[in-house]
């Protein structure tokens, strides 16, 4: 058994009677998508509002990494743009500071805007990255190998995924051929 000294921390584990000679790995950090470039948006539409940096600090960074975590990097984005627009008095007393925003995010989500806004940020991130928008065929194609077309259906034109199946022109062993599973879409 080990000694523990006086003013020594205790271990988190025990000490094994052979000593512990096994590398031990830190819990992986929770991973943000996108987050220096939240972090540019950021400070680039405030220097645009206000026409100074950020007065960035820990704790704004860490409330921002909180709200990426739950409502991605685009979702910010969007709230801070709303929150920028906005001339509400909580912004003014606060400066327009992260805190700010985080306190006003339950009226800014509810803004007719936010999701619009947060779907453009998206794909304006995945073009800055990835030189475009994915599609779902892109995806599919990935995993197969091959490249095709997904077929939908114009919702007015087919109400019964039957007509569908025969406009195609396949029997029910070619459904995965045109996107229909068991006479539903993909």
């Amino acid at each position: 058994m080990g000694v523990i000294r006086k003013g020594q921390e205790t271990p988190l584990h025990p000490p094994y009677p052979r000593g512990d000679r096994t590398l031990r790995q830190a819990n992986q950090k929770p991973h943000v998508e996108y987050w220096h470039e939240l972090l540019a948006y950021i400070d680039s539409a405030y220097v645009q509002k206000l026409g100074s940096h950020y007065p960035w600090n820990n704790l704004a960074r860490k409330n921002l990494w909180n709200m990426a975590r739950v409502h991605s990097a685009w979702g910010v984005m969007a709230l801070w743009e709303l929150y920028l627009e906005g001339n509400s008095a909580w912004a003014r007393r606060t400066a327009w500071s992260v805190y700010g925003m985080i306190r006003d995010a339950g009226r800014l989500m509810d803004d007719l805007r936010f999701k619009h806004l947060a779907a453009k940020h998206e794909e304006s991130l995945a073009r800055q990255r990835f030189g475009r928008f994915a599609k779902a065929s892109d995806v599919l194609s990935r995993f197969t190998g091959t490249s095709f077309e997904v077929m939908l259906p114009n919702p007015n034109e087919f109400r019964d995924s039957s007509k569908w199946i025969e406009e195609a022109g396949c029997d029910g062993a070619d459904r995965t051929k045109t996107g229909l599973i068991d006479g539903g879409l993909l």
